[in-house]
C-alpha cells in the first residue's frame, strides 16, 4: 500500500493505493475485513481500479469502481471482506485523522466528469480534484489538488475521466 496525505479546505485527506493481493491493515480495515455499524466515520471515494467486497453474513457483494463514493452509496451494516484482485486507489477522509474537527467529517459530494464532458462550475465551489485532468477556462488542473472557484463561474471540460469531492 502507498498512502499520501493532502490538505483540502481544512481537512486532512489521504489518497491510498492498494496493490493486488496484499493484505489490508489500515483502519478501519484489519486482515482484509471491516465492520459497518450505526455509524461509519469515513468518506471513501474510489478514484481508480476495481475492488470487490463481500458481506460475511449475507454473501452480498459490492463492486466498487472509480466514481463510487460512500456518501451516495453507503456500505450496508455488517462485516465486509475485501478481495483486492487488482490495484485500486481510494480517497479517504476519516474522523480519526481529523481529531477535534467540527464536524469530524466535512459535508461533501462526489465529483465525476467523464472525458470530453463539459459543465459550468459556480463561484464559491470548493473542489478537491483527486484523479484526472480538467480544463478550467483554458487552465489545466491535474492530479490531487484543491481548487476554489472564487472569482466567478467557470467553464470546465474534463480531458480525462476525473474524480474528486466537492466540499459543500
Amino acid at each position: 500500500m502507498d498512502s499520501k496525505p493532502y490538505r483540502a479546505f481544512g481537512y486532512l485527506v489521504m489518497v491510498n493505493r492498494f496493490f493486488a493481493g496484499e493484505d489490508l491493515n489500515l483502519p478501519p480495515v484489519k486482515d482484509n475485513r471491516f465492520s459497518v455499524g450505526d455509524s461509519f466515520p469515513y468518506v471513501w471515494m474510489y478514484i481508480d481500479g476495481t475492488v470487490v467486497s463481500t458481506n460475511t453474513a449475507t454473501g452480498e457483494q459490492k463492486v466498487r469502481v472509480a466514481g463510487d463514493c460512500t456518501v451516495t452509496d453507503p456500505w450496508p451494516r455488517g462485516e465486509w471482506l475485501v478481495s483486492n484482485a487488482t490495484d485500486y486507489d481510494v480517497l479517504c477522509i476519516s474522523a480519526d485523522t481529523n481529531p477535534g474537527k467540527t464536524p469530524p467529517l466535512p459535508s461533501v459530494a462526489p465529483f465525476v466528469m467523464r472525458a470530453g464532458e463539459s459543465r459550468t462550475i459556480g463561484k464559491g465551489t470548493r473542489l478537491l480534484l483527486a484523479e484526472g485532468q480538467i480544463d478550467i477556462d483554458g487552465v489545466i488542473a491535474a492530479g490531487v489538488r484543491p481548487i476554489e472557484f472564487a472569482s466567478g463561474d467557470k467553464n470546465v471540460t474534463s480531458i480525462t475521466d476525473s474524480y474528486g469531492l466537492v466540499f459543500l
